[in-house]
């Protein structure tokens, strides 16, 4: 951890935020996580002659059939089998599967931490690149990884956006540099492993080149890595068992072209469930947003500052966040942006900070009424194997507590559930108003922020417990 202060206790207060925040990660695991090991080891038993690449999504992987074959695309499992081959040859070994030991199981988790950590460099390199200024740089860093979003996403969801999120932020800094080559390939990597990147991709696209053919070439270049593997899978023909973002099991025939491009389930999932803060009845308010700020974009002639391509690149983040029916764990794609103009300028941190926490621990506590699965005693279960066929205790927390709350002070449970979206709602447009770079002047780092920063970590580290409240009624209300 890098000294962010000449102040002991605040540097102790960082030391236990860090250690304690490292203990939650050993005791939690979604399910996800571990799908997405199991069929990347599946990729070194097809290497070693267990199958035909070919074959990958229609093969399970061979310890655990119930994981299935694999829904995402080929690059993100080429990342997972090169961090997981010391996993394959303790399976080949021992005839275990690494999810049957916790120790392998917490060490397919680690690779979380390996991006997160790229991620924190990174973002130490672009606030250095645009500021010059370490000390902004080191609280950027602090902001980011100490965050209720991050929290969530990587800590108890386990979500793998952060290595998406470390490609987006070497493409920046390469669009930064003016260092086309290295913009485009980083982009395409990020891109490969969750199109979401491509929100951003398109408007720093538009900002510079001007010229239509300029335009779909580098397009183009952008979506290669995902766009040949699905060819190659389409033409072999043998691409089968793919699952929608809902989980629910496609029949085991042949998947047609169109729905390999098109990833229908996604469609679905972000404009089909209704539950996005903010849409429209008859056009999801994404596609309005986004279509001006690309107009925007086309026609901007003017030089823009380095502050002013990272509030874009919020800006677009945001309006698919604010308008879709997000999956929790992608919320953590805004919050490199957040974190470094956050610090950029020290005017107004406090109120910076309390609008962050307070969308923050919004977006959790909706989160957890419409995706229970991702914050209740499943979490910790599936990680410290307390029970098996449990899976009528699986989604406790939250929403219990909620519930109860409620019938005590004899208000709505649905009334509860509106003002914690609204609160949301509210909290991250409003920080988006505060977070616009007005000007290259700054107000100076006084010190009094430090205690703001480490109020708003503690609130990132207090989220963590939330599964925890699925474990107690679990082992209070019921027994084994």
């Amino acid at each position: 951890m890098v000294k962010l202060s000449n102040n002991r206790r605040v540097n102790i207060i960082i030391a236990v935020l860090a250690i304690v925040t490292c203990c939650f990660f050993s005791i939690y695991t979604y399910t996800d996580i571990i799908l997405t090991t199991g069929h990347s080891i599946k990729l070194w038993y097809i290497i070693f002659g267990e199958g035909s690449i070919g074959n990958f999504y229609s093969i399970p992987y061979p310890l655990d059939t119930s994981l299935g074959c694999g829904a995402y695309d080929f690059f993100i499992y080429i990342i997972f089998a090169i961090w997981d081959l010391p996993l394959f040859i303790y399976e080949k070994i021992s005839h275990v599967s690494f999810k049957d030991n916790y120790i392998t199981l917490l060490y397919a988790k680690a690779i979380l931490l390996l991006f997160l950590t790229l991620c924190a460099i990174q973002i130490n390199r672009l606030a250095i690149k645009i500021t010059n200024d370490k000390e902004k740089a080191n609280w950027s860093v602090f902001a980011f990884v100490f965050s209720t979003m991050v929290s969530e996403a990587v800590v108890i969801i386990g979500g793998y956006d952060v290595i998406s999120i470390f490609f987006t932020l070497c493409g920046i800094e390469g669009y930064l540099e003016n260092k086309n080559k290295k913009f485009l390939f980083y982009f395409a990597c990020a891109i490969a492993c969750k199109m979401f990147a491509i929100f951003i991709f398109v408007p720093l696209i538009l900002l510079k080149w001007k010229k239509l053919r300029q335009v779909i070439w580098r397009l183009i270049a952008g979506i290669g890595f995902i766009a040949v593997p699905k060819i190659c899978f389409i033409l072999y023909g043998r691409l089968t068992a793919v699952s929608n973002m809902d989980n629910v099991s496609v029949s085991q025939g042949s998947v047609s072209v169109s729905d390999v491009i098109s990833h229908s389930g996604y469609l679905y999932y972000l404009w089909g469930g209704g539950e996005a803060p903010l849409q429209m009845a008859t056009m999801p308010l994404f596609f309005g947003l986004v279509f001006i700020l690309w107009f925007w974009c086309w026609f901007n002639r003017k030089q823009l500052s380095d502050r002013i391509i990272i509030y874009i690149c919020l800006l677009s983040m945001s309006a698919f966040i604010l308008t879709c029916y997000t999956h929790p764990q992608w919320v953590i794609l805004i919050m490199p942006y957040i974190a470094l103009l956050e610090c950029f300028d020290w005017k107004n941190i406090p109120q910076k900070l309390f609008l962050e926490v307070s969308m923050g621990i919004g977006h959790v506590l909706w989160s957890a009424r419409c995706a229970s699965w991702c914050y209740g005693y499943n979490i910790v279960n599936n990680m410290l194997n307390i029970e098996e066929d449990s899976t009528d205790f699986w989604f406790m927390g939250i929403p219990n507590f909620v519930g109860k709350l409620a019938d005590m002070v004899g208000v709505s449970i649905d009334n509860v559930w509106i003002l914690i979206r609204n609160i949301y709602d509210v909290a991250f447009i409003l920080l988006l108003i505060y977070l616009f770079p007005k000007s290259q002047s700054e107000a100076n780092f006084t010190g009094n922020e430090e205690k703001c920063f480490c109020i708003k970590a503690v609130c990132g580290v207090l989220v963590l417990l939330i599964p925890l409240l699925g474990v107690y009624i679990r082992f209070n209300y019921y027994s084994l």
